[in-house]
């Protein structure tokens, strides 16, 4: 009787150590990523210091500044941040806060839904549905090389120090139609191909890096090239988007 006890006692304690581990994995909370590093100088001990583990200085990181990023992640204030430079070709744009907001777009004469072609859609591979210009195409339409300035000049603009990637469309389907640029993603899909089931899953950047003769390896190389001190990330000013 005692020993059944025992394991009655034993069989729901696990029970219950396994709800808690169960319930702390699936926190609804957001998650915090820290990054640690040593702040203070080692303690001299006969005579020997340690080397110091890699701080804020030294430690490199890619990606974008923080404050950048959370910044740019308000898409009507890229969009109208680009509107005050000349330069820059897009579509107009509203700004829906509630019903009724909504209400008066959808009586103005807009054209609703506007559908195109998703390049990313869960199911289908981007490389069935996306590929790179040929150097014959890009020749022959002057709005490709327009657009591809445009979008070197918004990463100048933004300061950008990783990659990023511009979604642009053209206004019609006529080959004369000019290009809009309508979303900056400040944190592109990196997906790269290779992995089990997934051989063919490569990120629209995965793409345009083939186009450059690059394969996967050598894309996260030469980005692991452009990374930047976490120092810098962090301390990075803004006055070129805010004027702060």
């Amino acid at each position: 009787m005692i020993s059944a006890t025992k394991r009655s006692a034993k069989s729901a304690l696990g029970r219950r150590v396994r709800i808690a581990t169960a319930s702390r994995y699936m926190s609804t909370t957001a998650p915090r990523v820290a990054v640690l590093y040593q702040e203070l100088d080692p303690p001299l001990i006969n005579g020997v210091r340690k080397p110091k583990k890699p701080g804020a200085e030294t430690l490199k990181v890619v990606g974008q500044p923080p404050k950048l990023v959370e910044l740019c992640d308000d898409k009507a204030f890229v969009n109208n941040l680009l509107r005050a430079r000349s330069g820059f070709t897009l579509p107009s744009s509203h700004d829906v806060h509630d019903h009724e907001s909504l209400a008066a777009v959808l009586r103005t004469d807009l054209r609703y839904p506007v559908v195109g072609v998703a390049p990313y859609n869960g199911t289908v591979a981007v490389s069935q549905n996306s590929r790179c210009l040929s150097e014959k195409e890009h020749a022959s339409d002057p709005e490709y090389g327009e657009v591809q300035r445009q979008c070197v000049e918004v990463a100048k603009l933004l300061q950008c120090t990783a990659p990023i990637r511009v979604d642009a469309r053209r206004f019609t389907e006529d080959r004369s139609s000019p290009f809009a640029l309508f979303d900056v993603n400040m944190k592109p899909n990196m997906t790269g191909p290779g992995r089990p089931g997934r051989e063919n899953q490569a990120s629209l950047t995965a793409l345009a890096a083939a186009g450059l003769g690059w394969d996967y390896p050598t894309l996260l190389l030469k980005i692991l090239e452009s990374s930047s001190s976490l120092h810098d990330l962090r301390n990075a000013t803004l006055s070129h988007v805010n004027g702060k």
